[in-house]
């Protein structure tokens, strides 16, 4: 295993801020195109961004509370929100709704690859899936017996992965709704999860301090991933798969094989990890902390690339598709647009 110290010199030497925007919540991310940003706003909007011009392309108004997600559609017609206020609302260029049902806040949303189903998951313990074109409800899943507070759809649209408070996940067929397994092995929260590029693999990240991999045929445990000394709060593949990354309030980054959990290396940091990501093309590593920096890292030989200061913690990352921009999300409800040099 091998141990790297987090210098915290500061050196922006390959990416430029652009832009910040303030009065943000909840969520920043961008359209599969790359050319709109969207966030939630204070007055419990949500708002989009020109990416080129930096300028409002448009203000959702509608909700009533906070905005806790925000996504696009895989063909970028459609914008989804799910928020306090207990409901889903979908944006749409040629049509939009109120997706009604869910009886406490909205914690989670996802679409499917298809973009033909939306998931949400809730406070109230249940998930629903919305058929987008109609946005009539297709299915109530209950099982769980605490808040929901993650959804994902794996990658060919088959399995929705739902992570709650009660301590397990749970997989469930979208077609039928039928629920395939419940994921047991967790003492705490589960608050993180992803799947690996080809939907074999579910990982997850718990407030017992453990990371774990599934395999989602089987609804079994592959492997427990032991070793941070508190939250496992963020976790996220390399694009290939190989590779898996966990960020915790331990003020590490540890990385693991993709495939059999074994711990590859530990990424010390001065304060709490918040979020982790891999750039699209899998050639940097990124992490967000509670010292306002997000970090960049060659994600071969681990070297620092860039520090890009923030005034307050970095709560959420997010890479445009073509890997030349990152928005981040502060804590001080602005949201950062920065840019790689091309020189």
């Amino acid at each position: 295993m091998n141990e790297t110290q987090q210098s915290r010199t500061p050196r922006n030497d390959r990416w430029t801020m652009l832009a910040h925007f303030t009065h943000c919540v909840g969520a920043v991310t961008f359209s599969p195109d790359g050319a709109t940003l969207a966030s939630g706003t204070e007055d419990h909007n949500v708002l989009l961004w020109d990416v080129a011009t930096r300028e409002e392309r448009a203000l959702l108004k509608g909700h009533k509370a906070g905005i806790t997600g925000i996504a696009f559609s895989p063909d970028g017609t459609q914008v989804a929100s799910g928020s306090w206020d207990k409901t889903v609302r979908l944006w749409g260029v040629a049509q939009g709704g109120l997706l009604k049902g869910h009886s406490e806040g909205v914690r989670s949303i996802a679409f499917s690859p298809d973009g033909r189903t939306l998931a949400s998951g809730s406070a109230d313990k249940t998930v629903r899936l919305w058929d987008v074109e109609s946005g009539q409800e297709r299915a109530v899943l209950k099982g769980h017996t605490a808040p929901i507070i993650a959804v994902a759809f794996s990658p060919d649209g088959t399995v929705l992965a739902s992570g709650s408070w009660d301590h397990t996940v749970r997989l469930w067929d979208v077609e039928s709704g039928r629920e395939r397994a419940v994921l047991q092995g967790h003492s705490d929260y589960v608050i993180a999860m992803a799947f690996n590029p080809d939907g074999t693999t579910l990982a997850t990240g718990s407030r017992d301090r453990s990371g774990r991999l599934w395999d989602v045929e089987s609804g079994r445990e592959r492997a427990t991933l032991s070793g941070h000394e508190a939250h496992v709060g963020a976790v996220a593949f390399s694009p290939d798969g190989d590779s898996l990354a966990t960020g915790s309030w331990d003020s590490t980054v540890r990385l693991w094989d993709g495939h059999s959990g074994r711990e590859r290396a530990t990424l010390t940091h001065s304060h709490r990890i918040w979020t982790v990501a891999y750039s699209p093309n899998g050639k940097q590593l990124t992490f967000g902390a509670l010292d306002s920096t997000l970090r960049l890292l060659d994600a071969n030989s681990l070297s620092e690339q860039a520090v890009l200061e923030h005034p307050e913690w970095v709560l959420a990352i997010a890479f445009r598709p073509a890997g030349d921009m990152i928005a981040t999300y502060a804590g001080d409800n602005t949201v950062w647009l920065w840019q790689r040099e091309t020189n």
